[in-house]
């Protein structure tokens, strides 16, 4: 096993891997929306002439949000190399996969406890992606401080000539 750990993450997903790597985890949005599609299964009204036509839709809704899942290492290239440097130094902005929230109430679906993906840092993304951030910051004011982490690494990495 690399040392660092995430050294190789990308390369174990398909040999081995202790059970303790996420791969594909459902998010706490797609938690939420399922969570509400219920909501709104419970609350329809029979009576409605268009009952079955809701029904139908709400859970074709749900049956798609509940099989949405979201690979943990979103927002990291996912090539060998490259994601593994991503990995290394990334890694504790990705989300912690729990079985309850903070406040200590079970992730429960359908009577069946789930492990759903908390506390994820929102700004793991790629170059790319937080440059177009970047570009529209009035719209996302809440990215200052991770572009201002990002601007900072990239001064730290520059090679500074002397002359």
């Amino acid at each position: 096993m690399a040392c660092p750990w995430q050294a190789d993450f990308f390369e174990c997903n398909t040999y081995w891997w202790p059970a303790q790597r996420p791969d594909d985890v459902l998010t706490l949005e797609t938690y939420r929306a399922v969570i509400d599609l219920d909501s709104q299964l419970v609350q329809l009204d029979k009576t409605d002439p268009d009952y079955n036509a809701r029904l139908e839709a709400l859970l074709r809704q749900r049956a798609a949000a509940w099989s949405s899942r979201a690979l943990w290492s979103r927002g990291l290239p996912q090539a060998s190399y490259a994601g593994d440097e991503a990995m290394v130094d990334n890694w504790h902005h990705l989300g912690f996969v729990v079985n309850q929230s903070a406040d200590g109430e079970q992730f429960v679906l359908d009577k069946v406890p789930q492990f759903v993906e908390t506390e994820r840092y929102p700004y793991v993304l790629s170059m790319a992606e937080s440059f177009y951030i970047l570009m529209n910051i009035r719209e996302n004011p809440a990215f200052l401080p991770r572009a201002k982490e990002l601007a900072l690494a990239m001064l730290a990495d520059a090679k500074f000539s002397s002359t």
